[in-house]
C-alpha cells in the first residue's frame, strides 16, 4: 500500500508539471571514439555559456563543436596545458566562463580563450582551505560558487579569490552534514544546497550554514535508504533522489519522502541492482529522465502514467535495455546527451523536424482522402485505406470473383472525387464508390467510344465537367454527360497535336485552357479552336523548358504555374510569353528529378525529388533540403505523392512508405543558431602550431599561411550546416562551403589589416548572426611605409644627381666641341642641339616638384609610378638626343610617356588620343626628336589647363604621297585668350620661338620642307573651340650618319 501511493503521488506531481504531455518521436546518434572521443566511458557532460559540448572521460576531456572533438590529457612535462589526471568525474562553469574538471586527486581550471590550466591540489592550495585529495563530485550553484564533493566533506570554492570554506561531519554535532562521503549536490528553488552521500541526505541553508539531515528509517514518510547517487529538482521545488533500490521523491510542502522502483516486477528484491539509479534530469518541458546502471535509460510517460524504457521507443533496443548511463543534459536546442559506460555519447534528437509516420514500408504513388482522416495511398499491392485516427489500415484489391473489384493493384494514383474515388492502375482506370462499393473501369474496347490505353497516370476535372484521363497512349476526355470519350494522340503527320502519347497529367490553367504535361516536352491546348502549341528544350536558350520529359503542371496561390520535371528541376511558366525561369540544383534544389509540388498556407513550396524534399521560399528563392537524416523515411519520392490533409498537416509518399508533418512546426526552431570560431591555425614551413582565438590575432610576416575553423553551436545535424565567408581586403567576394565543411584556408596574405567575417545556417535553414576576427599580418622592416618613403625620395634624388650630371657633362662637352667646330654646318649643329636640350631643366624641374606632392601626399603608388616614367623618358631624351632623326614609332613613344607623366601631373584633367594612319610605316619613317613635345607642353599649359570642362588632347598622323601631316589639337581656350592671359600675367612664352628656330635649322641641314601651320578653331558663333597645329614631315628626311656630338 505504501508503494502504490508513492506511484500515486509520483504520477500526481509529474503531470502537474507542465501542459505538453506528448512524449515525442526520438532518433539516436552515437558518438564514440571512432568520431574523435578520447574515451567511450563518460562520467559527465557539460554545455558551456557558448554552447560547446564537454565530455569527461575515464581518459581525458573532450570539448566538441559538432565537427570536431579537442582533448585535453595528463601530461606532466606541460602542467600548464594538461590536466592533473586523465579521469574526469565532474564538470562545472563558473560566471566568468572558466571550466572546472575534477579529477579524483584534484580541480582543473580552464581558460577557455587560451586552453591554459591552473592545477588545484593540496599541494599548491591547501593553505587556501583544499585539504583533500579524493574527490567524487563537482557542481556549480547559481551564486557563481563550486561546490567540490570528496572523501573528507564538502568544500566550498570562491571563484575570485580561489580560497575554500570546509564542511565535515561531526558525530557529536547533529547540525553537521550526515558524512564526509559526498556523492551528489543539488540547488533548489530557495537557494538551498541539498548534498547526497553515503550515509543520508542534507540540506544546506547557505545564509545561516545550518544543516538538515535526512536518513533511511522505519517511519512513514522517510528515507527509504540512506545511499544517496544523484540528485534533481523538479516541480514544485520536489527533490527527485536516485539511490542504488530506485527513485525516491521529497514532498517539500509535506516534508515527507515517497519510494518508487523502477521496475515492475514484484519478484525483484527491494535493492536489486536492475534499479540501481545512476543519474536524474529534468529536461526543458519537466519530464524526467533516469540513467539506471544496468537497466538502461527511462522517460516518464506523462499520458500513460508510467516510465518508459526507451528500448521501446528507439532502435538497438539491446543497447538501451542494459547499458549503464552516468550522465544526462539537454542543450540549447533541446537535443539530449547521455554519457555512458563503454559505449560513449548518445545524442538523442527529439522529434528533429516535426516528419512522423504514417504508413511504412510501402511504395506509394497517389495519396487521396475520400473523407476527413480517412487516407488512401496506391501501392503495388493494391490500395492501402488508413484510418487516422485510429491508425487501422485495411487493403482494397482485385479480386476475380467480384465483378465491382478494382482492375488492378499495381496503382499509379488515387483521386478523390467526391462520393467516388478515381484509381488509376496500369492494367484501367477505376470509378470507384466506396459507399456503395460499385466501379466502373475505363479499359480499351473495340469501340470508338473507348480510352487508348491501359495505364493511366492521372484524372482531372475541367471547369465544364470534363474529366481528362492521362495515359500511355494520349490523353482522353470523357464528357459524363453523354458518356462519350474523345481521344487526342500524337500524330507524327500533322503538326498540330500532341507532342507526344506518354503523357502524365492534364492542367487547366485558364477556362479552355490545358497544359499537357508528356515525356516529351509540354503542350498547350485551346480546347475551343483546337490549336495544339508545344514546347521543348533548347540549348543555349536559357528561357526555354529546362527539360523534355514533364512529370506536372502546379498553379499557386498568385496564379503562377510552375511546372516540375525530370531532370530539369522546376520551372516558373508565363504562358503569355512562352518563357521559362529554372529553378535547379545550381539554385539550391535537392534533386532535379521533381515528382510534385506543394504550397502550404504561409506561401511556401515543398518539393519531393528523387533525393530528398526541398523546402523553397519564392520571398527570397532559398532552399532548404532534408533527407533521411532528418526524419524522412527515405529520399526517393514517388509521382503523385504530395498531398495535403483536411487537419493541414502535409503527407510524402515514397519508396518506403509515408511520412507526414505540419509545415508550420518543420523549421520549429526560432532560437538564431550561434557561430564560433573554433580554431586558428598557423602553417610554417615545418611544423603547424595553433594560436589563441582573440578579438585581434597578430602575426608575422612569415607566418602569413593559416587556417580557420568554425561552427555552429546547432548539433541537429551539424554535417548539414553551411558557412559563406570572407576575409575583407584579401578576398573579392563572399564564398559559400559545401555542407560538412568548416574550415578555409589562406596562403601569404601580405601584410596589412584584414576582418575575418563568417556565418552559418543550420538544417532548418535558419542563420546566424556573423563572427568576426581581426587579423593583422605585420610587415617586415623592408616592407614598411617609412622604408618605402626613404627608398622612394633616394631614388628621386639618385636620378635627379644622375640627370644633372649628364646634362652639366653635355654642356661642358658641347662648349668645348663649339671652340673646336670651325664650319658653318658644325655651329648650326650646336645651336640645334642646345635649343633642344633647352627643355630638359625645364620638365625636370616640373617632374621632380611633381614627384615631391605625391609624396607630401603620402600617396606612394603615384610616386612610384610617376618617377618609373620619368626615369624611361629621360633615359629616352638621352639616347634619341644623340641623332638628328628617329623613327616615327620612337617619337610617339616617347610622346606618350611625355603626356602620361603630363596626364598625371594635371590630375587626369583631359583625355588623350593617338592615332596613326595605318597606310603609314611607323618603325621606317623619321622624324626629329621631341619635334611634337614643345606644341603639345603649349597645348596643356596655355589651353586646356585652363578650361573647365573635360579636355581632350588628339594627335592625328595622316598619310599624303610625299609627306606626312601630323595634327596636334586640342579644345582649349584658344591662341587670343590664352595670349590675354600671359600677357596680364607678363609672363612671355618663348617655346614655340625655339621650336621655329629648330624647324629653321633643320630645314637648312637637310634641304627639306619641314613646315608647322597653326590654326585657330570655332564654333558658329565665332568663339574660339581649340587650336589644330598641323607638322608636314616629308617622307625623303634621312638620319644622319654621325652624331651630332
Amino acid at each position: 500500500m505504501k508503494r502504490a501511493w508513492g506511484l500515486l503521488f509520483l504520477l500526481q506531481t509529474l503531470l502537474a508539471s507542465g501542459q505538453d504531455y506528448r512524449i515525442e518521436n526520438i532518433t539516436s546518434e552515437y558518438v564514440r571514439i571512432e568520431q574523435g572521443l578520447s574515451q567511450n566511458t563518460v562520467n559527465c557532460l557539460l554545455q558551456d555559456k557558448d554552447g560547446f559540448i564537454w565530455a569527461g572521460t575515464w581518459n581525458g576531456l573532450n570539448r566538441f563543436d559538432g565537427y570536431t572533438f579537442k582533448t585535453f590529457t595528463s601530461n606532466q612535462d606541460r602542467p600548464d596545458k594538461s590536466l592533473i589526471q586523465s579521469n574526469i568525474i565532474g564538470l562545472a562553469e563558473d560566471h566568468y566562463g572558466y571550466i572546472w574538471a575534477a579529477s579524483p586527486t584534484g580541480l582543473n581550471r580552464i581558460k577557455k580563450k587560451d586552453f591554459s590550466i591552473t592545477r588545484i591540489t593540496t599541494a599548491t592550495h591547501g593553505q587556501a582551505g583544499f585539504v583533500c585529495d579524493s574527490i567524487s563530485t563537482l557542481f556549480a550553484d547559481s551564486h557563481g560558487f563550486i561546490w567540490i564533493g570528496t572523501t573528507c566533506g564538502v568544500f566550498r570554492l570562491d571563484p575570485d579569490s580561489l580560497k575554500f570554506s570546509h564542511l565535515e561531519h561531526n558525530p557529536r554535532n547533529a547540525e553537521t552534514i550526515s558524512s564526509n562521503l559526498i556523492t551528489c549536490f543539488s540547488e533548489d528553488t530557495t537557494g538551498a544546497i541539498w548534498i547526497g552521500t553515503q550515509n543520508g541526505l542534507n540540506k544546506l541553508n547557505r545564509q545561516t550554514n545550518q544543516v538538515i539531515r535526512y536518513y533511511q528509517g522505519p517511519q512513514p514518510g522517510s528515507l527509504a535508504t540512506s545511499v544517496i547517487n544523484c540528485l534533481a529538482v523538479g516541480p514544485s521545488n520536489n527533490i527527485w533522489i536516485g539511490t542504488p533500490a530506485g527513485l525516491q521523491v521529497y514532498k517539500a510542502l509535506a516534508r515527507t519522502f515517497e519510494f518508487y522502483p523502477i521496475l515492475y516486477d514484484p519478484d525483484l528484491s527491494f535493492r536489486s541492482s536492475k534499479n540501481h539509479i545512476s543519474c536524474l534530469y529534468f529536461d526543458n518541458k519537466s519530464n524526467l529522465w533516469v540513467g539506471t546502471q544496468e537497466n538502461g535509460l527511462h522517460q516518464f510517460d506523462r499520458i500513460a502514467r508510467q516510465f518508459v524504457n526507451m528500448k521501446n521507443r528507439l532502435p538497438e533496443s539491446e543497447y538501451f535495455s542494459y547499458n549503464s548511463f552516468w550522465a544526462i543534459i539537454q542543450d540549447y536546442n533541446g537535443l539530449y546527451w547521455l554519457g555512458t559506460s563503454h559505449k560513449g555519447i548518445v545524442k538523442l534528437v527529439p522529434d528533429p523536424h516535426a516528419f512522423y509516420e504514417i504508413v511504412p514500408s510501402y511504395s506509394v504513388y497517389g495519396i487521396a482522402e475520400p473523407s476527413p482522416g480517412t487516407y488512401w495511398f496506391g501501392t503495388q499491392e493494391g490500395v492501402l485505406q488508413f484510418n487516422r485516427e485510429t491508425r487501422k489500415t485495411s487493403l482494397l484489391q482485385q479480386s476475380k470473383n467480384q465483378s465491382n473489384s478494382i482492375s488492378g493493384n499495381l496503382i499509379t494514383n488515387v483521386v478523390s472525387d467526391p462520393p467516388y474515388v478515381w484509381i488509376c492502375t496500369r492494367t484501367g482506370l477505376n470509378h470507384y464508390h466506396p459507399i456503395q462499393k460499385t466501379n466502373r473501369i475505363f479499359a480499351p474496347v473495340d469501340s470508338e467510344n473507348s480510352v487508348a490505353g491501359l495505364l493511366f497516370w492521372s484524372v482531372s476535372k475541367d471547369s465544364r465537367g470534363n474529366y481528362w484521363f492521362s495515359g500511355e497512349k494520349g490523353i482522353s476526355m470523357w464528357d459524363p454527360q453523354n458518356d462519350r470519350i474523345t481521344n487526342y494522340q500524337y500524330d507524327p503527320a500533322n503538326p498540330n497535336s500532341l507532342s507526344n502519347n506518354y503523357c502524365l497529367q492534364v492542367f487547366e490553367y485558364k477556362p479552355g485552357l490545358f497544359l499537357v504535361s508528356t515525356q516529351r516536352g509540354l503542350n498547350e491546348f485551346n480546347s475551343t479552336t483546337k490549336q495544339w502549341k508545344s514546347f521543348f528544350h533548347e540549348s543555349g536558350n536559357i528561357a526555354s523548358i529546362s527539360a523534355d520529359y514533364v512529370f506536372g503542371v502546379f498553379k499557386d496561390k498568385d496564379g503562377e504555374l510552375w511546372v516540375y520535371t525530370n531532370g530539369g528541376g522546376i520551372c516558373l511558366f508565363d504562358p503569355e510569353s512562352g518563357t521559362f525561369e529554372r529553378y535547379t540544383t545550381q539554385d539550391g534544389l535537392t534533386d532535379n528529378t521533381v515528382y510534385g509540388m506543394h504550397q502550404d498556407k504561409d506561401g511556401v513550396f515543398w518539393i519531393i525529388t528523387n533525393n530528398g524534399l526541398s523546402r523553397f521560399n519564392p520571398q527570397d528563392n532559398k532552399f532548404n533540403n532534408f533527407d533521411v537524416q532528418d526524419g524522412l523515411f527515405s529520399n526517393e519520392f514517388n509521382i503523385n505523392s504530395i498531398f495535403e490533409g483536411s487537419n493541414g498537416e502535409i503527407l510524402l509518399g515514397g519508396v518506403n512508405g509515408v511520412n507526414a508533418f505540419l509545415p508550420q512546426t518543420t523549421l520549429r526552431t526560432s532560437k538564431t543558431p550561434v557561430i564560433r570560431i573554433t580554431e586558428f591555425l598557423c602553417h610554417g614551413d615545418t611544423a603547424s602550431f595553433e594560436i589563441p582565438i582573440q578579438d585581434t590575432i597578430r602575426l608575422k610576416y612569415l607566418d602569413n599561411t593559416f587556417s580557420i575553423s568554425f561552427s555552429l553551436m546547432d548539433y541537429l545535424n551539424p554535417f548539414k550546416n553551411q558557412f559563406q565567408y570572407i576575409l575583407e581586403n584579401f578576398d573579392r567576394d563572399q564564398t559559400s562551403l559545401s555542407p560538412g565543411f568548416n574550415q578555409v584556408d589562406y596562403r601569404r596574405v601580405p601584410p596589412g589589416h584584414y576582418t575575418f567575417r563568417v556565418k552559418g545556417t543550420n538544417s532548418l535553414g535558419v542563420t546566424s548572426e556573423t563572427a568576426t576576427l581581426t587579423i593583422l599580418v605585420i610587415p617586415a622592416w623592408y616592407q614598411t611605409f617609412l622604408f618605402r618613403i626613404l627608398v622612394i625620395l633616394s631614388a628621386i634624388l639618385l636620378g635627379s644627381g644622375i640627370i644633372w650630371l649628364r646634362i652639366n657633362s653635355l654642356h661642358n662637352r658641347h662648349e668645348i666641341e663649339k671652340q673646336l667646330l670651325t664650319t658653318q654646318t658644325e655651329l648650326i649643329r650646336s645651336q640645334k642641339f642646345a635649343l633642344r636640350s633647352q627643355m630638359n631643366p625645364h620638365f625636370i624641374f616640373n617632374s621632380l616638384n611633381s614627384i615631391q606632392n605625391f609624396v607630401l601626399k603620402n600617396d606612394v603608388d603615384s610616386a612610384n609610378y610617376y618617377l618609373s616614367n620619368f626615369s624611361i623618358l629621360m633615359r629616352k631624351v638621352l639616347e634619341y638626343s644623340q641623332y638628328n632623326y628617329i623613327t616615327l614609332y620612337e617619337e610617339l613613344e616617347m610622346i606618350q610617356l611625355y603626356l602620361k607623366m603630363e596626364h598625371m601631373r594635371f590630375s587626369r584633367k583631359f583625355e588623350i588620343e593617338i592615332k596613326v594612319s595605318p597606310e603609314i610605316d611607323q618603325h621606317l619613317v623619321k622624324i626629329p626628336p621631341m619635334l611634337l613635345q614643345p606644341y603639345l607642353e603649349n597645348a596643356i599649359l596655355h589651353g586646356l589647363q585652363l578650361i573647365k570642362h573635360k579636355g581632350l588632347l588628339q594627335i592625328l598622323v595622316e598619310d599624303h604621297e610625299d609627306y606626312m601631316v601630323i595634327n596636334i589639337i586640342d579644345n582649349g581656350i584658344g591662341r587670343e585668350r590664352a595670349r590675354a592671359i600671359r600677357e596680364k600675367k607678363g609672363h612671355m612664352s618663348r617655346g614655340l620661338a625655339n621650336i621655329d628656330k629648330r624647324i629653321q635649322l633643320y630645314n637648312k641641314i637637310s634641304d627639306q620642307h619641314l613646315s608647322v601651320t597653326i590654326i585657330d578653331l570655332t564654333d558658329n558663333k565665332g568663339e574660339a573651340t581649340g587650336t589644330r597645329i598641323e607638322i608636314r614631315v616629308p617622307y625623303e628626311m634621312e638620319d644622319q650618319p654621325k652624331e651630332i656630338l
